[in-house]
């Protein structure tokens, strides 16, 4: 089994002005549109019997604070929605409760590309990717603290 050091999840979140890592996963889902399958969860657990909620493990404020010093828009959400990467978000915290993995969930507004709307807020490819590699960066900077002598 490979163990990584950090694992981070990203989904778009059209409509969003900024990078915005999310601090709490819920278990609870609530679609207002259907998946890929058609199914529309409503008022139901991501994991029955599962534990309420988790946080993520990454260091979000540490990772806003970069992302504005390097001018990319950045703020916390506390909530990653009750739908598909809420439930990414969760499960993939779940599965690594316990581990020495820092792990978490990031959402990105939409790329010119993506855009449906002319009103739809977007930011460009390369911004995005230069906020999730100072993402990576600065989460393993925190693990190497945390393990330095």
């Amino acid at each position: 089994m490979h163990t990584p050091d950090v694992v981070i999840a990203v989904g778009v979140a059209e409509g969003r002005t900024a990078v915005t890592p999310e601090l709490v996963a819920i278990n609870y889902r609530s679609a207002r549109i259907p998946d890929n399958r058609g199914r529309k969860p409503m008022d139901a657990p991501v994991v029955a019997d599962g534990q309420t909620a988790y946080f993520s493990t990454l260091p979000v404020r540490e990772i806003v604070d970069a992302l504005a010093a390097e001018g990319i828009p950045a703020e916390i959400s506390l909530s990653a929605g009750a739908f598909v990467c809420n439930d990414t978000f969760y499960q993939l915290q779940r599965a690594l409760s316990g581990l020495d993995v820092a792990s978490g969930f990031i959402h990105v507004p939409a790329t010119a590309h993506m855009q449906r709307g002319d009103s739809v807020p977007v930011l460009p490819l390369e911004q995005i990717a230069r906020a999730l590699e100072i993402a990576v960066n600065v989460t393993l900077a925190a693990k190497a603290r945390t393990i330095a002598p």
